[in-house]
């Protein structure tokens, strides 16, 4: 069996030298826009369709009003708690946040599992208070910086860089007590 498109409602037939679309559903020619627009929209320049102009003065005080009514509103809004800069930044608890899997408590504090390669105790799941986790977010992004600058040395450098890091690597080994030491103080806040 063939399938086929239902008619079209609209048929563009000629008549006296010039196209013209009928509409089949409704009968005749469809409405042109001028027919649907009231018949001001003949004139763009009528009154009705400029919006009333302010004068500079009216709209520097409107601005100013504003800037007032917002600046009042703002300084209401805040007390000495609430203070934005007290309170800890989104990045570094969206950070600890990945690193955590979001993953979190009855109390909804998020809960970090640790490895035993950076970790003696580990692993070990703890439940990170809200002074924490910025403090986790800022260590993460830090080792972040440091093994992207890592690789553009050795990219810069070359073989010379890789040995540097072998040697640093070295150091990294005695690192482990004190991330350890850094995990049971995130621990115990």
């Amino acid at each position: 069996m063939k399938l086929e498109a239902p008619p079209s409602r609209y048929r563009v037939v000629e008549r006296g030298g010039r196209l013209v679309v009928l509409d089949s559903v409704a009968g005749g020619t469809p409405l042109k826009a001028k027919e649907l627009l009231p018949a001001a929209t003949d004139d763009v320049d009528a009154p009705s369709f400029r919006p009333p102009m302010e004068s500079d003065d009216q709209r520097i005080g409107t601005a100013q009003e504003f800037l007032l009514q917002a600046l009042a509103s703002r300084q209401a809004g805040y007390t000495a708690s609430q203070s934005p800069i007290a309170q800890p930044p989104g990045l570094l608890r969206n950070v600890a946040a990945t690193i955590c899997s979001d993953k979190r408590d009855g109390d909804g504090r998020l809960l970090w599992t640790t490895a035993r390669w950076f970790d003696a105790k580990g692993p070990r799941t703890i439940a990170l208070s809200a002074k924490a986790e910025p403090q986790l977010g800022f260590a993460t992004l830090m080792l972040l910086a440091a093994a992207f600058f890592a690789v553009i040395l050795i990219v810069a450098v070359g073989f010379v860089a890789f040995i540097m890091l072998f040697v640093v690597g070295s150091f990294l080994r005695q690192a482990k007590p004190a991330s350890t030491a850094w995990i049971d103080r995130l621990a115990a806040s």
